[in-house]
């Protein structure tokens, strides 16, 4: 959908370049008559949980923010922060309301995507790499077996940027009438001040992990939960970030019950559609209310805002940004 719009600039006279990367900053050459669009999607100079380096790192990406003709961030925070003349755009993340597509939505037909296995390019790679943890499987029979209603999350609790402490308690505290289910897996994390929440909540966890799902059947998984859930960590690197799994939770039409890691102004996308938790408690407590309370009007409005959210709007969003911005350059 992104590259449809893009045709559109490249029959210009311009060679286009899209960068989603800090280490893309080698590829900027202003000798020429191209035009260089940075996309960013975190806040990369905390990623790594290194306070020695963040620093440099931003500076690095003010740098590489300097050479470039156009940047978006996926988040306010990150606009705020790294905020440049009239170059820096909030363009929020998006989702393929195509792909993730509800019962409920009779008028859409839903575009059958490729397998990994599919993608020759992929499998290579993976193939390629010893001991990787991604089987990437399309087998959802274990879904079949648990009861609802489901809390479940895509991407299973992730190194440093999830909390195991906070999930941990809400484990313990979430009825057992309620099965927690994740696609993904437990990844450890790399901070040593994370070490021990994480061996504490490898002792006793209640959530199924699945292993990583192939993202032709991530809609099939999400049809078997009842609440969409976000683990993240509550601190300063995912106060810039901005969850994709957040949209196809909406797109299907799911209630999101989230811990509390964005800004008031970052939240306001959501409409009120996403429950934002400071603590465990108020994260039992919104499942609980979210899944009692749901019904299939409230489904409607939260696919709605997706569908306003959606890959193609933000393609054509991005689209008239670059050519404002062509056009402004070349006067």
């Amino acid at each position: 959908l992104l590259s449809l719009q893009l045709n559109k600039v490249s029959k210009s006279n311009n060679i286009f370049y899209l960068l989603t990367n800090r280490w893309q900053q080698w590829v900027v050459n202003k000798k020429g008559s191209f035009f260089y669009y940075l996309d960013v999607d975190d806040e990369w100079s905390m990623i790594i949980y290194d306070e020695s380096n963040r620093k440099k790192i931003e500076e690095n990406i003010r740098c590489f923010i300097n050479k470039v003709d156009l940047v978006t961030t996926v988040t306010i925070e990150l606009q705020k922060k790294y905020s440049s003349g009239d170059k820096v755009f909030f363009l929020p993340n998006a989702v393929d309301v195509s792909h993730y597509v509800p019962h409920f939505e009779e008028s859409t037909h839903r575009i059958k995507e490729k397998t990994i296995k599919e993608l020759s390019i992929d499998v290579k790679y993976l193939e390629g790499v010893k001991n990787d943890p991604r089987i990437y499987s399309t087998n959802l029979d274990k879904m079949k077996e648990c009861k609802a209603p489901i809390a479940g999350a895509i991407s299973g609790l992730s190194g440093n940027w999830s909390d195991f402490d906070f999930m941990s308690k809400v484990e313990q505290m979430l009825p057992q009438y309620f099965t927690m289910v994740s696609s993904g897996n437990i990844h450890p994390p790399t901070h040593p001040d994370f070490f021990e929440e994480h061996r504490h909540y490898l002792e006793k966890h209640r959530i199924i992990y699945l292993g990583f799902l192939d993202y032709s059947v991530l809609p099939d998984f999400l049809k078997f939960l009842n609440v969409g859930i976000v683990m993240h960590r509550m601190d300063a690197f995912n106060k810039h970030s901005a969850p994709n799994k957040i949209w196809a939770y909406l797109a299907m039409g799911l209630p999101v019950v989230s811990t509390d890691f964005l800004n008031d102004y970052d939240k306001e996308i959501y409409e009120g559609f996403v429950r934002f938790a400071k603590t465990p408690e108020k994260y039992v407590e919104y499942i609980i209310e979210e899944y009692q309370s749901d019904n299939l009007e409230k489904k409607k409005k939260r696919r709605e805002l997706a569908v306003k959210y959606s890959t193609a709007n933000r393609a054509e969003k991005l689209y008239k940004l670059i050519m404002e911005k062509k056009l402004n350059n070349s006067v």
